[in-house]
């Protein structure tokens, strides 16, 4: 499930949530800039302590293990979606704002927002079956 949002300073950005097929469909909310139209060679990788990353879900701040991977043309940084989270995101999206490892907040559409995460969703858990 992904959304693109506005470039910022030349670089393309998009918000994700990826549902890891190899993790039992374990959701992972996911931030990318970059410059050019793919990603390019990774140069390193971080586990993010102490950082701002993560999603202020109807006014309440939600994160947990993140990690930040930096390419030569931008960065991807992630963080795993705890069931608390994930309960919420599935039930009661009325505002949903993104916070960058910078502190940056990036307002995220919510229409049909739950349904394209249970499906996403429905169809990871179908491929593990």
């Amino acid at each position: 499930m992904q959304t693109d949002l506005p470039d910022a300073n030349g670089k393309r950005r998009s918000a994700f949530i990826a549902i890891e097929y190899a993790r039992n469909c374990d959701p992972i909310f996911s931030f990318m800039e970059i410059t050019g139209n793919a990603l390019g060679r990774p140069t390193s990788q971080t586990v993010l302590n102490g950082t701002r990353l993560g999603l202020i879900l109807n006014g309440n701040f939600y994160t947990s293990n993140a990690a930040k991977t930096v390419y030569n043309n931008g960065y991807e940084a992630a963080f795993s979606i705890e069931n608390n989270l994930l309960l919420q995101l599935l039930t009661n999206v009325d505002s949903l704002i993104y916070v960058t490892p910078s502190g940056e907040k990036i307002p995220l559409a919510t229409g049909n927002f739950q349904v394209g995460l249970q499906s996403a969703i429905n169809a990871c858990r179908v491929r593990i079956k």
